[in-house]
């Protein structure tokens, strides 16, 4: 029982840490593996707590960006800072695994309205694979 409160415990990390709040994940999971969790395990439910996470993000900041959306696009000046910042997504995007800056990236993608599947195409195995590096280091899988 101990166990799934662990795993529990693990996903509730890695959401928590993919919002805003300073917190780290990657603590965390290192921590499971030195525990002696199951590291596929570990992979699986972290990385579906941090996407998860980030889909939330997405999704709050396409709520709360409308208005600030709509302002933007009603002068030419917005609308051309519109249009150069979304063919710079991709770059920002690939940052968006990173700590500290990429959880704003996130937010901040759904207030700009970047599309939601090239949004989760990259996002999400860029957490992913922060993880499984993790888990290379850490374990002796």
């Amino acid at each position: 029982m101990l166990e799934a409160g662990s795993y529990g415990s693990l996903f509730l990390a890695a959401f928590l840490a993919a919002t805003i709040l300073p917190f780290s994940s990657e603590v965390a999971f290192s921590g499971a593996l030195l525990a002696g969790l199951n590291p596929w395990k570990c992979l699986l439910v972290a990385s579906a707590g941090n996407c998860l996470a980030c889909s939330f993000n997405y999704a709050g900041g396409y709520l709360i960006g409308k208005p600030f959306l709509t302002r933007m696009l009603a002068k030419s000046r917005g609308r051309r800072i519109y249009r150069m910042v979304h063919r710079r997504e991709w770059f920002a995007l690939l940052l968006s695994w990173l700590p500290i800056v990429g959880d704003p990236i996130t937010l901040a993608a759904g207030g700009l309205r970047t599309n939601p599947w090239f949004f989760h195409s990259v996002v999400w195995p860029l957490r992913i694979l922060r993880y499984l590096g993790l888990l290379l280091a850490f374990s002796d899988v």
